[in-house]
């Protein structure tokens, strides 16, 4: 048997980085190239080679419900998957084919520490604008960046409303489980107004502001001071959702359009 079809062999190539490329690529030859019969391994509890040669980062989960998020690190670094299956019921493993993985001349492109074999499956491809394969991050790296970038566009989106001196405080996402695009509180002397990205548009709720608005005062002039800031009127002519607190803004300019107008009833209320 070949070195890159045994769990034995398999291991003599997880020395280092450039051994694990030499692996995918000479399982790749024998398949693609010569024919060879392959059997199924998983490498490290992060990678699956399957029998046609292909490479791919893999998960487990129970019964295609729950993220077996521990499992990895408690595998051998070389199994055949079908010993698992054999050994644990209800255990689901998934792959995607991919060949996208660093390799020692490449550096996180945010932290600019380089790849070794014992964390290359903590990356994240970096495309260029032609999409083409550019960089890589480190998972939490490109967490990071996207959460700096989500920032800087709702700093931005305050400052063209006329809301420079809000404070900035990031919050978790309320609609992508992703954990990406982070939202944010702007906070102003009237209140907090939400402001983050849902799939395509930006959501803003100004509801924390209607709120401190209306304290204090008797049931009669809260529905007044409600009726001010009634989303639903404020963009009666916008073809967007509008609640009588929120308002959804398919733009960058729109959220600031948007903000200003809040920004002003709130203004003119505080007067």
């Amino acid at each position: 048997m070949k070195p890159y079809n045994t769990a034995d062999g398999i291991e003599t190539y997880l020395t280092d980085l450039d051994g694990l490329h030499r692996l995918i690529r000479e399982r790749q030859a024998a398949y693609y190239d010569r024919k060879e019969a392959l059997g199924n391994f998983i490498v490290q509890g992060r990678a699956y080679f399957d029998s046609c040669g292909n490479f791919g980062r893999c998960t487990f989960e129970h019964d295609y419900r729950t993220l077996l998020d521990w499992m990895p690190e408690t595998l051998p670094r070389v199994v055949r998957p079908e010993v698992l299956n054999e050994s644990l019921t209800k255990l689901v493993i998934s792959y995607g084919i991919s060949y996208a993985i660093p390799t020692v001349d490449h550096v996180c492109a945010e932290c600019g520490r380089v790849w070794t074999i014992a964390d290359w499956h903590d990356s994240v491809a970096v495309r260029g604008q032609d999409h083409e394969l550019a960089s890589f991050r480190h998972v939490r790296c490109d967490l990071l960046r996207d959460e700096r970038e989500s920032l800087r566009e709702i700093q931005q989106i305050a400052n063209d409303a006329g809301l420079e001196g809000a404070f900035v405080v990031p919050i978790p996402t309320e609609y992508d489980r992703s954990g990406r695009r982070t939202w944010a509180l702007l906070c102003t002397p009237w209140g907090d107004i939400k402001v983050g990205w849902r799939k395509r548009v930006i959501n803003i709720d100004w509801s924390d502001v209607v709120e401190r608005a209306c304290a204090g005062h008797r049931y009669e002039a809260r529905e007044r001071l409600r009726s001010v800031f009634d989303g639903t009127e404020l963009f009666k002519n916008q073809e967007t959702t509008k609640e009588q607190a929120l308002v959804h803004a398919w733009s960058a300019a729109k959220a600031a359009e948007y903000l200003r107008e809040i920004h002003s009833v709130a203004r003119d209320f505080g007067r």
